[in-house]
């Protein structure tokens, strides 16, 4: 057997049978090792995605907590005690 730059040159076809065979049983692995990492790469793009969303969800709620507090703030003037009925209690906002 001779090796080229991009070919090999076989004289005897036992050889050729020999690479041949190898060639098939080193296949399967190849494969397997090769859809690992592929799945991988997927599964970490989808991690990444939901992390993500539960991040934009948690700024909504943070942010809406906040706007209710501030108008509660406003309403009852933290530090006097108001108690009458015209004094409302500001409704909360609907959360999904």
């Amino acid at each position: 057997m001779a090796f080229g730059a991009t070919k090999l040159f076989v004289k005897s076809p036992k050889t050729l049978f020999a690479l041949e065979t190898a060639r098939a049983e080193a296949i399967p692995g190849l494969v397997a090792k090769i859809q690992a990492r592929y799945r991988g790469l997927l599964g970490r793009r989808r991690v990444r995605k939901i992390r993500a969303v539960y991040t934009i969800i948690a700024f909504w709620h943070k942010s809406h907590t906040r706007r209710y507090m501030a108008s509660l703030h406003s309403v009852f003037k933290v530090g006097v005690v108001i108690v009458t009925p015209a004094v409302m209690h500001p409704e909360p906002s609907a959360q999904a």
